[in-house]
């Protein structure tokens, strides 16, 4: 997949759709030219981020995260995680910044999975998204690469 084939909005080419894009989010304009940890998941919102980002004149590192499931469960469900990274690493070549692939399986399993099945036994709605990113995005990753940059965005959210 490549990204240049999929542009965020139809006719428009990444650069042509944010260029007119102001910078409201006082985590993408404060103190221009800082170091960013980016976690790209391959959709458009993290590409999105990642194009604003640079344009505000950070120095971004770009980072997926394997969450689901480990190698050796692959088999017994249908992610689309090779096509996320094909579209993250296309979208990251195109812009020249380095894209890392950080596996947090084991804490993913332990911290998010481990909730949700509880959560659902207990006959409670779970709600996986905000323990990924309480948990996994500004908890694992946080913590263990995170706080070599001076922030750290995804497509919806800034530390």
């Amino acid at each position: 997949l490549d990204a240049a084939a999929v542009p965020p909005l139809p006719g428009a080419t990444l650069e042509e759709a944010t260029t007119d894009l102001p910078l409201r989010n006082q985590y993408w304009t404060a103190g221009g030219g800082e170091d960013v940890a980016l976690l790209i998941s391959g959709g458009v919102d993290s590409s999105v981020a990642l194009h604003l980002l640079q344009q505000a004149g950070h120095r971004v590192r770009a980072f997926y995260l394997r969450v689901w499931l480990a190698d050796e469960l692959a088999a017994i469900s249908d992610c689309p995680w090779e096509e996320d990274w094909a579209f993250a690493s296309s979208v990251c070549d195109r812009l020249g910044v380095p894209l890392e692939a950080v596996s947090v399986q084991d804490e993913y399993w332990d911290r998010v999975v481990t909730y949700l099945v509880d959560e659902a036994r207990s006959g409670r709605t779970p709600n996986p998204d905000v323990m990924c990113n309480s948990r996994i995005k500004f908890g694992v990753f946080l913590d263990q690469v995170g706080g070599s940059f001076s922030r750290v965005a995804s497509g919806h959210y800034a530390r």
